[in-house]
């Protein structure tokens, strides 16, 4: 099958303008790769600070790279279902993204302990 050459498609689409499961797939791969080799750089200096071994480390990106890879994809199909192009899907993209991350770490990261909470503000009166 051949187009026209000035025929430009931003990425792969069905028909109907819903993305292609493979458009899809390679954008969630690549925020995989982006995540995974951002979370190996932070690994490396946790390993060498003696703050995690290697399995722990080994573990965290793959965590990592997977809710990334999840939230990358999720945000391309629905930025890409809702509009065609432009402003509005990339919004839609960074939002869903965030949001499906933000699930992910919140379902799958441990819990640390009790997380330290602002002082109380005192009010004096004069």
């Amino acid at each position: 099958m051949t187009y026209h050459p000035h025929y430009y498609q931003p990425y792969p689409t069905s028909a109907y303008g819903y993305p292609q499961p493979g458009g899809v797939a390679v954008l969630g791969v690549t925020g995989a790769l982006l995540a995974g080799s951002m979370a190996a750089a932070q690994a490396i200096r946790k390993v060498k600070n003696k703050e995690l071994d290697n399995a722990q480390a080994l573990s965290q990106v793959a965590k990592e790279s997977l809710g990334a890879g999840i939230a990358t994809a999720a945000g391309a199909a629905v930025g890409k279902t809702l509009f065609q192009s432009g402003p509005l899907s990339l919004a839609a993209m960074i939002a869903v993204s965030i949001g499906v991350k933000y699930a992910y770490d919140e379902l799958l990261m441990p819990k640390t302990a009790e997380r330290p909470t602002a002082p109380a503000k005192t009010s004096k009166s004069k």
